[in-house]
């Protein structure tokens, strides 16, 4: 759980109503040695640990029920702590590096000698738009104004309205990422997420840089290349696979950068009985008894 997640979920559970939660592939699992990792992959707060802490050393370790509520979060934790890939936000983005023109042709010709010249006469970048020139197969931008260039190796090759973004000149990508949006890139073939923060305006002079669109931070689940983001809603987990070992996910935010990741369902804490892959979490409603089979035995 995150720190803007409650910890209890909204669960229909009672002294008399009981929760189950089995997997049959991982009967011997060890909940005590998992569940530190997960809470250090997770960035979780730790101002509950002692809390928590204490419900591990009392419960029983087998991996079956009845849970109370508090037990049953830390299984499902530790059922989500077995697979791997997990990562946090910062690892997976890119800031803005700039706010306004003059400031994107700085990023975008680093330290290297430009090969326009202000003067009385020449081509005129108007205002609000960038010239781009090209000087023994590299790129440079010019922030508006008069220029010449002396160089007979130099040549203009393009000039773009700033109001035209997102804007590709050969290995210069200029893009802004809207406000609540994630922007999607590859560096190589290694993927990124730029922040909207501080304007959203990014600028690289790179032939290996990629700007693939954008997408909303608030959406449910965002998928770029390895980059994995779930947003398991209050009252849900969130049924996963990473190397096809099943996991659930509690309520919260979760960050993954991994190859093999399927996300499958989310799966709502008020159903009676959930089963996804091995794992099976069910309760027994006050008044009630449940009936179950485990390897063909009823």
């Amino acid at each position: 759980h995150t720190d803007d997640v409650p910890h209890t979920p909204n669960l229909p559970l009672t002294n008399e109503s009981r929760a189950v939660t089995h997997d049959v592939n991982y009967a011997d699992y060890d909940l005590q040695q998992r569940y530190e990792p997960m809470q250090q992959r997770q960035n979780g707060s730790r101002d509950n640990q002692p809390m928590m802490q204490q419900h591990l050393d009392n419960m029983d370790l087998a991996n079956e029920g009845p849970y109370t509520l508090d037990e049953e979060i830390l299984r499902i934790h530790a059922l989500a702590a077995r697979i791997g890939g997990y990562t946090q936000l910062d690892k997976l983005l890119l800031r803005s590096n700039c706010s306004n023109i003059k400031e994107a042709a700085a990023v975008i010709n680093g330290t290297k000698d430009v090969p326009q010249t202000a003067s009385t006469f020449g081509t005129l970048i108007p205002e609000g738009s960038m010239g781009f020139a090209e000087k023994n197969g590299v790129m440079y931008a010019c922030e508006p104004g008069r220029y010449r260039l002396y160089n007979p190796r130099a040549s203009w090759e393009d000039v773009q309205p700033f109001s035209s973004l997102p804007i590709k000149v050969g290995p210069i990508n200029i893009f802004r990422v809207p406000v609540g949006h994630y922007g999607m890139v590859f560096v190589g073939n290694d993927p990124f997420l730029v922040s909207s923060e501080d304007g959203g305006l990014f600028a690289v002079n790179n032939p290996a840089f990629r700007y693939m669109g954008s997408i909303k931070i608030g959406e449910t689940y965002i998928n770029h290349s390895t980059i994995h983001i779930i947003r398991v809603p209050k009252g849900s987990y969130g049924c996963v696979k990473q190397n096809n070992v099943p996991a659930l996910l509690p309520p919260g935010v979760h960050f993954f950068k991994t190859d093999d990741f399927v996300l499958t369902k989310f799966a709502s804490l008020s159903d009676e009985s959930v089963t996804f892959e091995t794992i099976t979490r069910f309760f027994v409603p006050k008044g009630n008894i449940g009936l179950a089979w485990r390897d063909s035995q009823p």
